[in-house]
């Protein structure tokens, strides 16, 4: 892996900057608070996403709620861009899921959720927080960390780190098993099931063979039961059949009896019937000759209207007749009021005639012969009135006389009317009590015909009770047996459940010392297994040690021979069990508190080195990126060790990346490629010298 570009936007004292790295060693150089661990930190976000403490504030540019880091790197040839963001929510400060994006060649392969992109680039790069913050990242002051710790404590942390104190920890811990197990087998051995195993065995088997004897003994009873349920069937299926004809024959003959008794009634109520039906003729006879009298009352009277020429067939047509007979009367009356009045008025013209001059009518004078001929034209016309009176009034007696006897004859008729229409409404009733009466007695008839039909259809059958008496003698005789052979049937039943109980009993405390039996052959089996994979545990880790000490004194020893090349000095290390390294520099061996600082330096840094290519090598992955935080922090110029350092660190042409921060300018000389940082205002500036 190697890092192209980080850049960085509100982070710490930066407020936008974009940092390149080319191939080999890369220094990042500037004075105490430039911002040159910024960058480092930015890396470190950017790739892992994790914090350092126990929050993000350390990255947020104060007074500002957001940060973004956006990491370019390269591995195997392709291009990667990773993009993390910072929000400040309250007092809280977390990325932004929504802007978290991992990208290869500009394509999206991961997003949003952390640990997914997280996962993503481990599985590219090969790295994960621990190997970052224990194999890429040297900071600074831990550099020779592990060179000055205690022999015992230096081979504890890196057994942890190459995985040998693996096989230690299963070593113990296989211990704990093996105790539990041991517990277990003495617990077996002491077992009074697996003591007893053969006695259980025998009594089991004693069980299974009286559980056969005794299935055979009750399949015979369940044959006798069978035998003996049919038989009782039987019998109680013969009792049944002649209790039936039993009860057959009494409903038969309470049926004849109840058919005969009513059959009296009905007798009885016929004669009561006809007496009545008799009764009601004469009743409907009479009324009817009565009615005819009325009717032929009524014809006489109609006839005699009818021949005075006042036709009527009914009430409402006198009512009619007397109306307009009435109106004649009335118009006659009125006729004969106006004669009288036409007559009064000639009489008074004759008398005003025979008295005056002048004519009443034309004024003219009256001449003798005028007045003779007015008073007898006058008279003429009184006559024909005198005449139309007489007629008028001989009209109104005739009128008045036949009123009269429209009124004696609508009076008798009403009458006559009225007793006619109750006699009809009698009649009516007693016509249709009549044909009830005569409906009931046909009834009565069809009823005692259909009795005397089924007491000629009822045979009732002759029964003998001592036939029904021997039937159910036998049926309780079949009975009792069958109520025996049950009886032992279900003890032997419950026998036999008794008995299965115990066998199943037995059987299960024999499979159960069987399972113990194979339990305890099979902790024998883990107990000896366990012993010998302790055993193999034990050996195992010092002789996977050893091996590893010669490859990483091989390993450390490279480092070396590429760090002092085109010096004067030349080195030689050799690597204890405990991983305690010692230099030999001609003929001299000499430990680690005699080196100098420089030498201190070196050795601390190729051991780092060594230690790191070796993991990545267990990872499948080569050590090609390394971070160098402060590596001169404990060096001064005088002595010329941070230039010795500087050619050390540009000589390690096996890492394909360094990057180091650092505040000295003469260990920056030797970079292949320097990156200055300067603080402007209150802000970062970063400026690049090749």
């Amino acid at each position: 892996m190697k890092v192209r570009k980080v850049v960085l936007e509100n982070v710490r004292s930066h407020k936008r900057s974009e940092v390149e790295f080319g191939d080999g060693f890369n220094c990042i150089v500037g004075g105490v608070g430039a911002g040159k661990t910024s960058i480092l930190y930015a890396i470190h976000f950017g790739l892992l996403g994790e914090r350092l403490g126990k929050s993000y504030s350390y990255l947020l540019r104060e007074g500002q709620n957001s940060a973004r880091v956006t990491l370019h790197f390269e591995q195997e040839g392709k291009e990667y861009r990773v993009e993390r963001v910072l929000v400040r929510k309250g007092d809280r400060i977390s990325q932004d899921p929504s802007e978290l994006a991992l990208y290869e060649e500009d394509r999206l392969i991961a997003s949003a959720k952390a640990e997914a992109v997280n996962e993503q680039i481990k599985s590219i790069t090969g790295i994960d927080y621990d190997t970052f913050k224990n194999v890429i990242w040297v900071q600074q002051e831990k550099l020779k960390e592990i060179l000055d710790v205690e022999p015992s404590r230096r081979q504890e942390v890196l057994d942890r780190l190459f995985g040998i104190s693996d096989f230690f920890d299963a070593w113990e811990r296989l211990r704990g098993f093996e105790r539990e197990y041991e517990g277990e087998k003495g617990a077996l051995e002491r077992d009074p099931d697996i003591v007893g195993l053969g006695d259980l065995r025998k009594r089991c088997n004693e069980g299974y063979e009286s559980l056969v004897k005794l299935h055979l003994l009750i399949e015979d009873l369940k044959s006798q039961v069978d035998q003996l349920s049919r038989r009782y069937r039987e019998a109680d299926e013969r009792v049944r059949e002649l209790e039936q004809l039993r009860k057959e024959a009494e409903v038969l003959e309470r049926e004849k009896a109840t058919l005969k008794a009513r059959l009296q009634e009905i007798e009885k109520s016929a004669r009561r019937a006809k007496e009545i039906v008799e009764k009601q003729e004469a009743e409907v006879a009479e009324l009817e000759s009565k009615l005819d009298d009325l009717s032929s009352r009524v014809e006489k009277i109609l006839n005699q209207l009818a021949e005075a020429g006042l036709k009527a067939e009914s009430p409402a047509e006198l009512e009619e007749i007397e109306a307009d007979l009435r109106n004649q009367e009335m118009s006659l009356m009125a006729k004969r009021e106006e004669l009288k009045n036409e007559i009064e008025t000639l009489v008074q013209q004759r008398r005003i005639l025979a008295s005056e001059e002048k004519c009443p009518l034309c004024q003219r004078l009256l001449t003798d012969e005028h007045r003779r001929l007015v008073l007898g034209a006058l008279e003429m016309k009184e006559g024909a009135f005198l005449k139309q009176l007489d007629e008028v009034k001989l009209g109104l007696e005739r009128l008045e006389a036949r009123h009269k006897l429209l009124k004696t004859s609508a009076k008798a008729l009403a009458e006559l009317w009225r007793s006619k229409d109750k006699l009809e409404g009698k009649l009516s009733d007693r016509i249709a009590s009549l044909e009830e009466s005569r409906a009931a007695l046909q009834g009565l008839e069809r009823e005692s015909s259909k009795i005397e039909r089924r007491l000629a259809e009822i045979k009732v059958p002759k029964m003998d009770l001592k036939l029904i008496e021997e039937a159910a003698r036998k049926r309780d005789q079949a009975y009792q047996s069958l109520a025996s052979a049950r009886s032992e049937l279900e003890a032997k039943r419950a026998e036999l459940q008794r008995l299965d109980r115990e066998v199943s009993e037995l059987k299960k405390r024999v499979e159960q010392a069987e399972e113990k039996a194979r339990r305890k052959a099979k902790v024998e089996t883990i107990l000896d297994f366990v012993g010998k994979i302790r055993s193999l545990y034990r050996s195992v880790g010092p002789k996977l040690r050893k091996d590893l000490v010669e490859v990483l004194r091989d390993c450390i020893q490279r480092i070396l021979y590429e760090m002092t090349e085109g010096l004067d000095k030349h080195y030689m290390i050799e690597i204890g069990d405990d991983y305690t390294p010692r230099l030999r520099e001609a003929e001299h061996w000499r430990d680690l508190p005699a080196l100098s600082g420089g030498e201190r330096t070196m050795s601390a840094f190729a051991y780092r080195i060594g230690i790191g290519q070796l993991i990545m090598d267990f990872r499948g992955r080569p050590l090609d990126f390394l971070i160098l935080d402060e590596p001169t922090e404990s060096l001064g110029p005088e002595d010329g060790s941070i230039e010795r350092l500087a050619k050390a660190v540009a000589s390690l042409r096996s890492i394909g990346q360094i990057i180091s921060v650092t505040h000295s300018e003469d260990f920056a000389k030797l970079a292949d490629y320097t990156i200055r940082v300067e603080k402007r205002a209150g802000k970062s500036v970063v400026s690049y010298v090749r």
